[in-house]
Formats: structure tokens, C-alpha cells, sequence
């Protein structure tokens, strides 16, 4: 029988961000998994605003890959019942993106319009359909159409190395693995994305810059997959309640004005802001100073870039 509207599934952990799982391969789109656990409405609202739908489903194979991103969890797909009928073909039910309703994975009986009010659909752990009432509140599979390529700018003189330039400019497209990542931070908000010990790219300059050297190439997007339709969220935080120190050596500390005794020196508000969005976007680091000088977040660290020396940092609760 049917899920009954007045049976919730077992609770989840609900998560403070959307989080998106994963990127579907061999597919023309993605499937991403909102575990927010709130009603079809919502969702359709919150897929829209990110520019996409709650999850339509042509195939075996897109089926797979929704119950791959759904992690085993019950979850909203984008079926919606049409007329007063209860069949399980397009005569009763359709896409709520407009695609035809051809491919189809009911349970066993279902759907049943258990009471008469069941005109949404859950795709279950197994991959099989069912139909449930619209204000259940659960997650909900969004699909994304296109597939978002990242690219970096190569030297005119190393083209040559790269057989896979994007037509007619100089620049690379990232590897899978690191498109994934880039485009997770992306669509997170994240000011920046660690690619590996050596490079990272800065979000909001579109900058991939080297760790050890400094060096800087610019970053695209080619904007043929989802799109955030807002900006980076502005960290906000009493100034006059935090602050960020760098460490001097004792016969330097006459050099600063923003001193901390013994040996701290006080990094200017721009920085400070750079190591407070760090911090709260749950990032690993931030280059506060362009080319030159490193923090590290986790081991509160500032290195020079170009010969590793490093620093200690600390944050000041008033």
C-alpha cells in the first residue's frame, strides 16, 4: 500500500545549506539533492530560484542516477497528477517541467490516491515510484539541464601541450574531478576552492593562483549548466569584537602601529574580513596578501608563498 500522509518517514538530520551530491555522467544533465525536508511547493520555488526543476525522469538510466543521488532517502520527484483519474500513464500524471511522462517505475499497486489526495510522487530507496500527498515534507531531487565546464588560460607559448583547448581561445578545461569541485563551490557560495597542495581558485575573481609561486590565470565558466541566482552571501560580524594577528619577530614589532604585545601585529580591516569569510564559510585558507602570503584556517598559519616561511596567525574575541 501506500505511504499514508499521516505516517512521516524517519527524521533527518536537516542540513543548514543545500547540499549537491553528485554529477551525472553520460547524462545531459544533473541530479542534485536538496535534504532540506520541507513540502513539494517549496521546493518548486527553491529549484526555480537556482534554475532548475524538481527532478523529472526519462529512463532507466536517469532513474539510477536520481536514486544514486537521493543516498537511499525518500525524496520528491516533479510528477504531477492531472484530471481525477488513477492510472498510471500520461493520462493521469505529467512532468512538472514539460517533458513527455513516458518512462515509468511504480511500486507494486501504485499508484493508489491513497484517500484521494495523493497527487505528488517519492521516488523510494529501491528506485520504485509512489504516490504521496503534496504536504508531505521531505528532500527533493532538483535536475539541472547542461553540464557547466570550468576553464583556465594557458600561456601562449605552452598551447601547444594541450590538445583540448576551448575552440578558438587559449584556455583548458579542468579535469573532471576538478570541474566537480569547482562547480560544488560554486553553487555553495564559496569565495574559493582548493584543487590540490599546489593551486587554488578564488571564486570571486575568477583567479586559479599557485600556492608556491603566486602566479595567477584567469578562470571561466561556461555558463551552459545551472546558475546561482545570487550572490555570495556577505559575511557580516562585529568588527569591534574580532580581530586577526600576524606574527612579528621582536626586532620588527617597532615597524607597526596595530600592535598586540609581545609580538602580534594587527592585519588591516580588508584582510580581516578575507580571514573572517574564511573562517565562517568553513574554508581551508585565504591568500591575504595576492602572490605573497598565505593563511592557513586550520593550523593558523600565514606562509610567504615564494619561500615557505611561515608565520603564526590568531583570532582575538573582545
Amino acid at each position: 500500500r501506500g505511504v499514508r500522509d499521516t505516517s512521516p518517514p524517519p527524521p533527518l538530520a536537516p542540513l543548514k545549506v543545500v547540499t549537491f551530491d553528485e554529477k551525472v555522467e553520460k547524462l545531459t544533465c544533473y541530479y542534485r539533492l536538496n535534504e532540506e525536508q520541507i513540502s513539494y511547493s517549496e521546493h518548486e520555488r527553491k529549484a526555480r530560484e537556482r534554475g532548475a526543476t524538481v527532478a523529472s525522469i526519462g529512463s532507466a538510466e536517469e532513474n539510477e542516477a536520481v536514486v544514486r543521488v537521493a543516498r537511499g532517502q525518500f525524496c520528491f520527484i516533479g510528477a504531477l497528477r492531472i484530471g481525477g483519474g488513477n492510472g498510471p500513464t500520461s493520462a493521469n500524471w505529467k512532468w512538472a517541467d514539460g517533458k513527455p511522462f513516458q518512462y515509468t517505475n511504480w511500486s507494486r499497486d501504485e499508484p493508489n490516491n491513497y484517500m484521494g489526495h495523493e497527487d505528488r510522487v517519492m521516488i523510494m530507496g529501491n528506485g520504485k515510484w509512489n504516490d504521496i500527498h503534496q504536504g508531505w515534507t521531505g528532500p527533493a531531487v532538483y535536475r539541472f539541464a547542461g553540464k557547466p565546464q570550468w576553464y583556465w588560460e594557458e600561456s601562449a607559448e605552452r598551447l601547444r601541450n594541450h590538445a583540448n583547448l576551448k575552440p578558438g581561445t587559449n584556455f583548458v578545461p579542468y579535469s573532471s574531478n576538478d570541474n566537480d569541485k569547482l562547480e560544488e563551490m560554486h553553487m555553495a557560495h564559496k569565495p574559493f576552492c582548493r584543487l590540490n597542495p599546489g593551486y587554488g581558485v578564488d571564486l570571486i575573481k575568477m583567479q586559479q593562483t599557485s600556492m608556491s609561486t603566486g602566479y595567477a590565470r584567469r578562470v571561466i565558466r561556461e555558463a551552459s549548466g545551472p546558475q546561482v541566482s545570487s550572490p555570495p552571501p556577505v559575511i557580516k560580524y562585529d568588527r569591534s569584537r574580532v580581530a586577526w594577528y600576524w606574527e612579528e619577530s621582536p626586532e620588527r614589532m617597532g615597524m607597526h602601529s596595530l600592535v598586540k604585545p609581545p609580538h602580534w601585529v594587527r592585519f588591516d580591516p580588508a584582510t580581516e574580513d578575507k580571514l573572517e569569510s574564511a573562517l565562517q564559510c568553513g574554508n581551508a585558507g585565504v591568500m591575504t596578501v595576492p602572490g605573497k602570503y598565505h593563511a592557513d584556517i586550520k593550523s593558523m598559519m600565514q606562509k610567504n608563498v615564494n619561500t615557505g616561511f611561515g608565520r603564526r596567525i590568531f583570532r582575538e574575541l573582545a
